[in-house]
């Protein structure tokens, strides 16, 4: 019987709407069959009251195609009329009530369903002036229990909704999640690869100016090929530092021992001052956006070191603990290049990973210092 009641959700399919049909055929046939002198107590009233419940029913199966008042006639004919019926004798037509309060619990709101409620419980005893007590609170229970599996249903079909709305919501979440953390990686790419080629063809260009200078003024040749050495040596840094790049964008681990110990001796070569460099051994692996930083920030203090004191010796110290803390000190000043890399394109890398990027004079040296947490 309960089974007839379910709620659905959308229109009927048409599988349901003829089992539900079936089921009233075979509802009208079990109420001849275990009362077969219901008609003769009162002919009319009794066939009347059969025709409205049958009528509710069929309109119930219509109504999603009919609309919410459609709906709402129905339940109250199925619940009153066998309400009636039953009070009249027909035990078995408690069908009739039972499922219009289960469909009215589990498809109309509150100010709806009490109306049909009361109707029906009302419909109970209309044939039946004094009825039993026990007859009535059984009956009275058995109706209200309908319309609270129903308003169960609702609530359990409510939640299912609510699961697959916050279920598609948290899948939309994740994807533009997914999509912000792509376009985040290609930005930090672009960014990195900005960087590197940037500072590569600066130096390049100054180089070639230098060589076209030089070509004019009628230069001896190998004065000229120290030039374009340089200017070739400029071009294969790059594209080595482009490879760095893609190995830390990869989380590949860098040897950063290694390329700090070349750069100090690369700044020694060209300025013919020492560079020392002190670097304590690493208790942990560093990650490879923590291991470029503090190669870049290496690089960019050598690089300024250069421009601005050229021939001053520097002082290069990596130190491990909570953080990581590098000092780069040179003689004379060095002051933060163009947006986009420089000292001040080293600070955002820096703050990216929660550190911290200083450079400013102290006495007669330049201090550039960084501080990332491991």
């Amino acid at each position: 019987m309960f089974v007839f009641a379910l709620p659905h959700r959308g229109r009927l399919t048409w599988p349901l709407r003829a089992v539900r049909l079936a089921g009233l055929v075979v509802l009208l046939v079990t109420i001849m069959r275990t009362d077969p002198g219901l008609i003769d107590r009162r002919p009319v009233v009794m066939a009347g009251l059969l025709a409205a419940a049958s009528a509710g029913w069929l309109l119930w199966l219509a109504s999603d195609w009919l609309g919410r008042r459609s709906l709402v006639v129905a339940l109250l004919l199925m619940g009153v009329a066998g309400a009636a019926l039953t009070g009249a004798g027909a035990g078995v037509a408690v069908a009739f009530p039972a499922v219009a309060l289960i469909d009215a619990g589990a498809r109309l709101p509150p100010r709806q369903v009490l109306p049909i409620t009361f109707a029906t419980v009302a419909a109970t005893v209309s044939l039946r002036p004094s009825p039993p007590w026990p007859y009535l609170v059984a009956h009275v229970s058995v109706l209200v229990a309908c319309v609270l599996l129903g308003t169960f249903r609702k609530q359990v079909l409510q939640r299912a909704e609510q699961a697959e709305l916050l279920l598609g919501n948290a899948e939309r979440a994740a994807q533009e999640q997914a999509r912000a953390a792509a376009l985040a990686e290609r930005s930090r790419i672009a960014r990195e690869i900005h960087d590197i080629q940037a500072h590569a063809l600066s130096a390049l260009s100054v180089q070639l100016k230098v060589v076209d200078a030089l070509v004019e003024e009628g230069a001896e040749d190998e004065r000229i090929r120290v030039f374009l050495r340089r200017a070739q040596e400029l071009a294969d840094e790059g594209l080595v530092e482009t490879r760095r790049a893609i190995l830390a964008l990869r989380d590949e681990a860098l040897p950063l021992e290694e390329l700090l110990t070349g750069l100090a001796t690369a700044y020694a070569d060209r300025a013919g001052k020492p560079a020392e460099l002190e670097m304590e051994a690493a208790s942990a692996e560093l990650s490879a956006d923590v291991a470029l930083t503090l190669y870049r920030g290496v690089q960019e203090a050598l690089t300024n070191a250069r421009k601005h004191a050229p021939g001053s010796p520097v002082r290069i110290r990596l130190a491990y603990g909570t953080h990581a803390t590098l000092s780069v000190v040179s003689q004379g000043s060095a002051a933060p290049v163009g947006p986009g890399f420089g000292l001040r394109g080293l600070k955002e890398r820096a703050e990216r990973l929660g550190g911290t990027l200083s450079a400013a004079p102290k006495g007669e040296e330049w201090h550039v210092d960084m501080r990332i947490p491991l």
